[in-house]
């Protein structure tokens, strides 16, 4: 085949090359970003996840032994003591701890007829504040006691989530 004329020219030029080359660049440091992010974010959520689901679980816990119990008492400077009698007869005590040896981590624990106190939660799990809000009457009548639990937990990144659950003895009165 003759060519007449201009010469047929086949492939690309560098600066062709080098202009895809740098699209296709900044197109694959986008996607990695975003691909890093995503995971970072991920991973901050599933461990939210499991520090509300062990939240749960020790909420729950608090909650079912507090129906069937009776004599409830708040203490503490900012009312994170509940001591109360259970329904077999035990003297319970649930509350925060704050030890600067835990890396600063707060804990919920439980404590039966004065032994050791036991956490109830993971330490994984950081809780800032734990409060304990005791009812038993509402205008003059004597009502079943409730107990509101107040607690706030903090996630990866300073996450801050509060959670509020009540929580109402069958026992009508605080009597033994």
């Amino acid at each position: 085949m003759k060519l007449t004329g201009k010469a047929r020219k086949e492939g690309f030029t560098i600066m062709e090359l080098l202009v895809a080359m740098t699209v296709f660049l900044i197109v694959i440091g986008i996607s990695s970003g975003i691909f890093l992010r995503t995971i970072k974010t991920q991973r901050i959520v599933t461990d939210m996840s499991t520090s509300l689901n062990n939240i749960t679980l020790a909420l729950e816990q608090i909650a079912r032994e507090a129906r069937t119990g009776y004599a409830f008492v708040v203490e503490g400077d900012s009312d994170e003591i509940l001591k109360f009698t259970n329904a077999q007869g035990e003297k319970i005590v649930y509350e925060y701890n704050n030890n600067p040896d835990d890396n600063g981590r707060g804990w919920i624990a439980r404590q039966a007829n004065e032994g050791d106190a036991q956490p109830i939660t993971s330490a994984e799990v950081n809780i800032s504040k734990l409060r304990f809000e005791r009812r038993n009457e509402v205008g003059g009548k004597l009502m079943p006691t409730l107990i509101t639990i107040t607690l706030t937990t903090l996630g990866e990144s300073d996450i801050e989530i509060n959670l509020q659950t009540s929580v109402s003895s069958r026992i009508i009165g605080d009597h033994e």
